[in-house]
C-alpha cells in the first residue's frame, strides 16, 4: 500500500511540473501509438500466420517460456501470451448446471491384486487405414487392432504434444480454452487433479517417464503439480 501511495504521489507531482500537451502534441503521440498497438495485435495470435512476425523473424517459443522471453524480449513475449490470459466460462456453465448432470450408476469391479497400469503416448503412432479412399494390405497394425478396445480422437496434429498429454492426464478439454493455449505453459501453476493423483489415492505410485529434457513444455514443474511421485527425463 505504501509503495502504491508513493507511486501515485510521484505521478501527481510529475503531472504538476510537466506542462500539459497541446492538441498537436497529443495527436502526434496518438499517431505513433496506434501503429505500435496494431503491430502488437498483429503478432499476438501465434496460432495463426502473421506477416509481421514472418518479416521480422519473430519466433514464438511457446514450448519454453524462459527461452521465449530471452529470445524475443519481455514486450514481445508478453504480447504473445496476452491472448491466453482470459479464460471465459462456456455458455450455460454454473455450479447448479454441473450439479444437475445425472451421474451414471456404475459399480466398478476392482481386482484383489491391483494390476500395473502403463500408459504409452506415442506421438507418431496412428492408424493409416483411417485414411479415406485408401486401402492398405496387409494390415499394418494387426496386433494392435486385435488388442485395442477403441479409438481416441486427438485434439492436435503435427505437434503440441503437451496439449494431448494435458487432456489424457486430467480429463480437461482444451476446447474450452483460447485457441492456441498451452495449459502446461500458461495455466498449470498449482496442484491439479489428474490421473496420477487418483491412482495414488488408490494406493499406486505414479511415475512419469519422457526421453526428452524436463524443461521442455515445462514438464518438470507440471508433472509435480499433477502429483507424480517422480519424473525420469533425459537429465535423470
Amino acid at each position: 500500500v505504501a509503495g502504491l501511495s508513493l507511486l501515485v504521489y510521484g505521478w501527481r507531482l510529475w503531472r504538476r511540473k510537466v506542462p500539459a500537451l497541446s492538441r498537436k502534441g497529443r495527436l502526434a503521440r496518438l499517431t505513433l501509438a496506434v501503429p505500435l498497438l496494431a503491430f502488437f495485435v498483429s503478432i499476438m495470435d501465434y496460432a495463426t500466420f502473421s506477416w509481421t512476425r514472418d518479416r521480422l523473424q519473430i519466433i514464438p517459443i511457446m514450448w519454453d517460456q524462459k527461452e521465449n522471453y530471452a529470445s524475443n524480449g519481455f514486450a514481445l513475449a508478453f504480447a504473445l501470451n496476452v491472448p491466453m490470459a482470459h479464460v471465459s466460462a462456456p455458455p450455460g456453465y454454473s455450479d447448479k448446471a454441473i450439479a444437475a448432470i445425472a451421474r451414471p450408476d456404475v459399480t466398478a469391479s476392482v481386482p484383489a491384486e491391483k494390476p500395473d497400469i502403463i500408459i504409452v503416448m506415442s506421438e507418431s503412432f496412428w492408424d493409416p487405414t483411417k485414411l479415406p479412399g485408401v486401402t492398405i494390405t496387409p494390415d499394418p497394425i494387426p496386433n494392435v487392432r486385435a488388442l485395442r478396445s477403441g479409438s481416441m480422437f486427438s485434439p492436435e496434429f503435427g505437434g503440441m504434444t503437451a496439449n494431448i498429454e494435458f487432456e489424457a492426464l486430467t480429463g480437461f478439454s482444451n476446447a474450452f480454452l483460447p485457441a492456441g493455449s498451452i495449459p502446461y505453459q500458461q495455466y498449470v501453476r498449482t496442484p491439479t487433479p489428474s490421473l496420477a493423483t487418483f491412482l495414488k489415492s488408490q494406493g499406486y505410485r505414479a511415475r512419469a517417464i519422457h526421453p526428452g529434457t524436463n524443461w521442455f513444455w515445462n514438464r518438470g514443474a507440471v508433472y509435480a503439480d499433477f502429483g507424480f511421485n517422480d519424473f525420469k527425463s533425459e537429465e535423470t
